[in-house]
């Protein structure tokens, strides 16, 4: 052991000299079990850097642990890394001196080729607790630069269960100059995705190559670290409108009970200027828990102290047929109830937003006047319900479609039953939503109700929900608030414009400011393929080798 530290002391001491500089001396934090990585604490490390090819990262990190200086067959945690691919496609990685950040060991260059299928890169961490880091870090370049690819993470669980990994976006979107041709240190909030995944139990690191090209990056130095300093600039900044207040969806977290949650919320709607919260609330069970009761309260009262109001969210499509109307009514009656008994000024729901889609359920297409009928007529029940709790301040509102009008005065109608609506006028450019807004908006200022603009935020075409055209996902927020802006000048005077609602929470806060990487949306006609194998199987797996493709071609 003593000559072990000698060594050390030796090698560090030299590596200070050659550097022509400073830096700490990592120190080990805490010991570990054998074969476990070492996790270090890092002091007053500077950045050094001459005209030669190789350099040394310098770190300011409280702690980090280390999952691949890639100077070894398997990672530090024992676990293999490599490509994954689908012809045409295809990766290639390797390991050598050639490409490195440091006076010696290896580096990781990866050489991708992405067409029709898919290619990536995986590295396998057999499920590391990374809960006290606040960021993946690594460093990379590109052979010409400009080369792009997406970073994602997987947790044992997803794996186990055959789902693929969660990923952050583009790796333009943490690096905005992009991959150049000289090192630079990406740092990836794991803040990010820990609503998505189980940060305890960490199963691998992926790149995937989803844009159209070929290319060749390198790699070095993965860590996961705690970073006091990091800022990530991304998060929208808004600034905030007095006369048209900003709304959210809020699901897929439960900030009432989570206090993490709870922090990030607050912090989106402190620098995104956000008013409104239409948070998704199933109800109060069939018991209604004196502790839960008073933690609802307590979220409540510090949404008061922060000029924040919150609506409850809900809404099923069956909700729309008159055999489930006693199902919505009930949940409402749950939220005045809760008001009229455990609610104060300071901390009250400030009203209910439902979200009913009857054109998600099979009797739209048979009979869609019915279904509109009976949708109408639960609006009614639900407008007299509210009124029958005598509480002024209570709203009630929906999100609608831009299509309702189309052949009927349903839009118009529902209208009438609510205090306002909640447009889905999904579209990603200025001239499109004032276009498509400007007849509802009308019909709203007749009604002298308010009526509010969503903007899509989610990635659509991942989820197979819509086009590249009807989400800000790819342009990001600096360019959608450009379009906002003209929106906004246009209706600014419209007395039936209440604001801009934004779907919804996560996607928005992870919302690049800069564009990302495109998606490839499907061609509106497709030519047909030609299969020579003459089974009569044909299975499409991302591989095209038996396929005869005409271009234009393409392959659902």
């Amino acid at each position: 052991m003593k000559r072990l530290l000698v060594f050390l002391l030796i090698f560090c001491t030299s590596c200070i000299k050659q550097r022509n500089g400073t830096i700490a001396i990592p120190e080990i934090i805490h010991s570990n079990p054998i074969n476990s990585p070492a996790v270090y604490e890092t002091k007053d490390i500077h950045f050094n850097l001459d005209n030669s090819s190789v350099f040394t990262p310098i770190i300011n990190y409280k702690s980090t642990l280390m999952v691949d200086d890639f100077d070894e067959k398997l990672n530090a945690f024992g676990g293999k890394s490599g490509t994954f691919f689908a012809r045409p496609s295809y990766a290639i990685s390797e390991k050598s001196e050639a490409h490195r950040i440091r006076n010696s060991g290896k580096g990781l260059s990866i050489k991708y080729h992405k067409d029709a299928g898919w290619c990536g890169w995986y590295n396998l961490l057999e499920g590391v607790d990374v809960r006290i880091y606040n960021i993946l870090s690594f460093w990379v370049k590109g052979q010409q630069g400009g080369e792009s690819f997406e970073i994602g993470l997987n947790d044992r669980g997803r794996e186990e269960a055959g789902m693929e990994a969660v990923y952050f976006g583009s790796v333009q979107a943490y690096l905005p100059p992009g991959i150049s041709n000289v090192w630079q240190e990406v740092k990836i909030p794991l803040s990010h995705l820990e609503f998505d995944l189980d940060l305890s139990l960490i199963s691998s690191i992926n790149f995937l190559f989803s844009k159209n090209e070929e290319g060749t990056i390198y790699i070095d130095e993965m860590i996961f670290a705690y970073d006091p300093n990091f800022i990530h600039k991304s998060l929208p900044q808004i600034q905030k409108d007095e006369k048209h207040p900003r709304s959210i969806w809020v699901w897929k977290i439960d900030p009432i009970l989570d206090s993490n949650a709870r922090k990030e919320l607050f912090q989106l709607c402190d620098q995104s200027s956000i008013e409104i919260l239409y948070l998704y609330f199933s109800g109060f069970g069939d018991v209604n828990d004196p502790v839960y009761i008073k933690q609802i309260r307590q979220f409540l009262n510090e949404c008061y102290k922060k000029n924040i109001l919150v609506e409850a969210l809900n809404g099923d499509p069956v909700w729309a047929l008159e055999n489930h109307h006693s199902a919505a009514l009930a949940w409402l009656k749950s939220i005045l109830d809760f008001n009229k008994y455990y609610g104060i000024p300071e901390a009250k729901f400030h009203g209910v937003s439902l979200d009913v889609e009857p054109y998600l359920n099979d009797e739209w297409k048979i009979n869609r006047r019915k279904v509109e009928a009976e949708l109408l007529q639960l609006f009614s029940q639900c407008r007299n319900l509210i009124d029958s709790y005598n509480d002024k301040t209570f709203v009630f509102g929906c999100a609608m479609p831009i299509f309702y009008e189309k052949d009927s005065n349903l839009e118009e109608k529902i209208i009438k039953y609510t205090d306002y609506t909640v447009l889905m006028d999904y579209y990603d450019n200025a001239d499109q939503i004032i276009e498509a807004a400007s007849y509802h908006l009308d019909l709203a200022q007749k009604a002298q109700k308010k009526m509010w603009l969503a903007l899509e935020t989610q990635n659509l075409i991942k989820i197979n929900q819509g086009l590249g055209k009807n989400t800000f996902y790819e342009e990001g927020w600096d360019y959608m608030e450009s379009e906002l802006s003209k929106v906004n000048q246009t209706f600014t005077d419209h007395s039936g414009f209440g604001g801009f609602g934004i779907h919804y929470f996560r996607s928005y806060r992870l919302l690049q400011e800069f564009p990302t990487t495109g998606q490839r949306t499907r061609e509106n006609k497709m030519n047909f393929i030609s299969y020579i194998n003459e089974e009569d199987t044909i299975i499409i797996d991302g591989r095209t080798n038996d396929w005869i493709l005409i271009p234009p071609t393409t392959i659902a």
